[in-house]
């Protein structure tokens, strides 16, 4: 039987950020959403047609929306109900659609035994990605978008690592659903022509299948040892123009684990409901693209802001869950969203950094006399290029220059504690987006 390879990677700069309102690593319970939302702005790349109209009747894994040049690309519902409503943003285009739950009723799938599942070969694995909607969470670097299916990866990591503060622990939710982890896993190794890296914490015990192209990588170390541009960064993969390095979490692999050993789309996920407005923080299972509203919050006696989604990179306020949301936090009224930089605290709340950083730095308050910005930006950069010049390049948008000093692995999240540490409150992380479309639209 083939062994998996294995790699371990310590990240030796980076910032962990701790806030009251840990979570308890146990599932504390189910919440059920009335409504939930699928939402547009979670596919970058995706170019929507609706094929339905509200009011209609769907099934969970019923087709939504597809892609207009590659209509093998769908997105599917969640749950089954009533198409609520449709809603459009600036120029019309297509932002949300709003499902009314009231149902159970499932789209039939093909189902696969452990043995079948390993030898099912790429071109199943992906009718059956497709098909189930689950090919829109394999996303690809460059760009962060939604992955080509007309593109064979060169690679494919699997993120079962999570660094951001308050964040659930992967090993407690995959425990919990090794065979399906197993299955998802086994089969996606199918898809790239080289290695699948399923990324963990250091001493995770965490089940892999046997597979020899299946190699374990464990990151230890602060944020952003977590973060997918960090695990593509350490195995030294050219990053080319062509998005073929792909990405997923470790929630999307079970749920493509289940639809293959079930036949039925898992349209739910585990978060963590955490941060110092919650009384019992913990992990809770919700569905993909609930209301914020179902959460059982608010609990202290405080006016507070709830914000889905991670606190170093991509927290945002808003009514719904999205596509990749695994975690939502409580934080009192007076706390602020930096862009594309986290959530902040007032002075309730504390920031400590780890002993692997040198000193904690508060996004309000200027680093000592005498820093350096190119040292404050070192000191949580794990990147092999120098920060400094690629920043420039990204702020003052010279694609060219940006590709050359590595751009092209580097998605938002991976600048967020740039943004972060910054003196002068710098949006490296827009920066970057920004850059990327340009380079894009040269292609």
């Amino acid at each position: 039987m083939a062994q998996n390879m294995e790699m371990r990677i310590d990240i030796k700069v980076g910032l962990n950020l701790r806030f009251e309102g840990a979570p308890e690593q146990t599932l504390l319970g189910r919440v059920v959403s009335d409504t939930v939302a699928v939402q547009l702005q979670d596919y970058r790349g995706l170019q929507p047609k609706l094929q339905v109209a509200s009011g209609d009747r769907v099934l969970v894994g019923q087709p939504l929306l597809q892609d207009r040049g590659r209509p093998e690309l769908v997105a599917t519902a969640p749950v089954a109900g009533t198409v609520k409503s449709i809603n459009r943003g600036a120029r019309r285009r297509l932002s949300q659609i709003i499902l009314q739950a009231d149902g159970a009723e499932s789209v039939p799938f093909p189902t696969f035994d452990s043995r079948q599942i390993d030898g099912l070969g790429a071109a199943k694995v992906r009718e059956a990605l497709q098909q189930s909607g689950l090919w829109l969470a394999l996303r690809a670097r460059p760009f962060d978008c939604v992955a080509s299916p007309a593109i064979q990866p060169r690679a494919l990591f699997i993120t079962a690592i999570d660094s951001n503060p308050l964040a659930a622990d992967p090993a407690v939710v995959i425990e919990a659903r090794r065979e399906e982890f197993i299955a998802g896993v086994s089969a996606l190794a199918q898809l790239p022509s080289g290695n699948t890296y399923v990324c963990l914490a250091p001493d995770t015990n965490i089940p892999l299948p046997q597979n020899a192209r299946v190699q374990r990588a464990e990151f230890g170390g602060p944020h952003p040892a977590g973060l997918p541009g960090t695990h593509l960064h350490a195995t030294g993969l050219e990053v080319r123009r062509e998005p073929d390095l792909w990405h997923v979490g470790y929630q999307d692999v079970i749920a493509f684990g289940s639809l293959l050993l079930r036949g039925q789309l898992d349209g739910e996920r585990v978060i963590a409901l955490a941060g110092p407005g919650v009384e019992n923080p913990g992990l809770m299972q919700v569905r993909l693209g609930s209301a914020l509203s179902a959460l059982p919050v608010p609990h202290k006696e405080m006016d507070k802001q709830v914000i889905a989604g991670p606190l170093l990179g991509l927290a945002k306020k808003a009514d719904y869950l999205g596509r990749f949301d695994l975690q939502v936090s409580v934080f009192p009224a007076g706390a602020s969203v930096r862009k594309s930089g986290g959530i902040w605290r007032n002075a309730a709340l504390r920031l400590l950094a780890t002993p692997r950083t040198s000193e904690s730095l508060p996004p309000v308050v200027r680093p000592h006399a005498g820093m350096l910005p190119v040292e404050v930006f070192e000191r949580v950069w794990p990147y092999r290029t120098s920060p400094a010049a690629l920043l420039r390049a990204v702020l003052i948008g010279d694609p060219d220059d940006a590709v050359q000093l590595g751009c092209l692995g580097l998605a938002e999240e991976d600048l967020a504690l740039c943004n972060l540490v910054c003196p002068s409150g710098q949006d490296y992380a827009g920066a970057l987006r920004r850059t990327l479309e340009r380079i894009e639209q040269q292609l």
